[in-house]
C-alpha cells in the first residue's frame, strides 16, 4: 500500500474512532455476555465516587467520551472496548491508589487512541499471546496522557508493579510486565516538554 493509501486508511480509522468515542454507542449483545462472564457491572457509592473523580481528572479535560464501568471481579485488570467503554475490575480499584487508577484508565485510553488496535478488546494485565508492543504502546500513550494533565507518568510503573505482584497473574504476563516497566523507565517521560521561542 502506498504512503497516501496508508495515510487515508489511518485517517478513516481515526474518524471511526472519534465517531465511536463521541457517539455514546450502546452495549452489543456479545459485550453483554462478556460482561456477565466477568461478574457483571456493579454500582456502589464508593466505586462510583472513584469513577467520577477519574472522569473529572482525566477524561473531562481531554474531552473524551469514554465510559467507565466497574466489573464485579477480584482480578487486577481493566479492559478497553472499541465502543469507548472501559471496564475496571473491583479487585483492581480496591488494590491501587487513586493516581494508579488514573494510570489504569490512561493505559486503556492508550488502546483506544492507538489506531493499530481498533476493533480489538485489550486487557491491562497484558495479552495471552505475543502482543507486547501493543501493551507498551498503550503504556506510553497513557504516560503522555497523564503528563498532559500534570500527573507524573511514573505512576504507570507503580500500577504495573502492583499488577505484576498479583498472585492470579500468569508467569508469561509477569515477565511481559517486567519488560514494559523497563520500556517506560528507559523513555524520558518525566522531562518537561521542550520550550519554543
Amino acid at each position: 500500500m502506498s504512503g497516501a493509501g496508508r495515510n487515508l486508511k489511518t485517517a478513516l480509522w481515526a474518524a471511526m474512532l472519534a465517531a465511536t468515542l463521541l457517539s455514546g454507542c450502546s452495549v452489543a449483545p456479545r459485550q453483554e455476555l462478556w460482561i456477565d462472564d466477568r461478574g457483571g457491572v456493579i454500582q456502589d457509592a464508593s466505586h462510583e465516587r472513584l469513577i467520577a473523580a477519574c472522569q473529572q481528572k482525566l477524561l473531562d479535560p481531554l474531552q473524551l467520551k469514554v465510559r467507565l464501568y466497574v466489573l464485579d471481579s477480584d482480578a487486577l485488570t481493566a479492559y478497553a472496548w472499541p465502543d469507548g467503554s472501559i471496564y475496571l475490575t473491583r479487585g483492581l480499584i480496591d488494590s491501587i491508589s487513586d493516581r494508579e487508577l488514573l494510570a489504569a484508565v490512561a493505559h486503556e485510553i492508550g488502546h483506544l487512541l492507538d489506531d493499530k488496535q481498533l476493533g480489538v478488546v485489550w486487557s491491562l494485565r497484558g495479552p495471552d499471546l505475543a502482543a507486547f508492543d501493543i501493551e507498551s504502546r498503550a503504556d506510553l500513550i497513557g504516560c503522555r496522557l497523564l503528563r498532559s494533565q500534570g500527573i507524573e507518568p511514573t505512576v504507570m510503573i507503580s500500577l504495573l508493579k502492583k499488577i505484576q505482584g498479583w498472585k492470579g497473574l500468569p508467569d508469561r504476563n509477569r515477565k511481559q510486565i517486567e519488560q514494559r516497566i523497563a520500556v517506560i523507565s528507559a523513555i524520558p517521560l518525566n522531562n518537561a516538554p521542550p520550550t519554543t521561542h
